[in-house]
This record gives C-alpha cells, structure tokens and sequence, in this order.
C-alpha cells in the first residue's frame, strides 16, 4: 500500500520547526543584477525584495551574525 508523501515525511521526522538555533546567520540566495534590470530578458521586478534584502544586510551587519551569499556559476 502507497503511503502519502506528507504523511511519509511526517513520520521521518521532517515538516517540524526547528527553531531559530543558537548561532543565526543571513543567507542571500541568487541577487543577480539581472533580476533588477529592466532591460534584461531575466528581470524579476523585484526591486521591493532588494530593498528587504538590503534592510536584513544592514541588520545582520549591526549584529554581527555570519552573512553568506550563494550563486549559481556557468
């Protein structure tokens, strides 16, 4: 008999919260300059969500948490 994939991952233990921790850090996933291009053929219209990112550097910077920037390279 199939098990459902939610109920699945249930009983594996995942789907919980864990918590924030005790060592927080930023993560800042894929801020490409195309995203915010509005000549580009990739432009998100997201210039908001980099106005929050910027807000978050700025206060993970004041804090002094770890800041870790992730792309993707071809």
């Amino acid at each position: 008999m199939a098990t459902d994939l939610n109920e699945d991952y249930a009983q594996a233990g995942f789907g919980n919260r864990i918590g924030f921790g005790q060592r927080p850090a930023l993560v800042i996933i894929d801020f490409v300059q195309a995203y915010l291009e509005k000549d580009s053929p990739l432009y998100a219209g997201v210039e908001d969500t980099l106005a929050h990112a910027v807000d978050l550097l700025g206060a993970a910077r004041e804090a002094g948490i770890p800041i870790l920037h992730t792309n993707v390279s071809f």
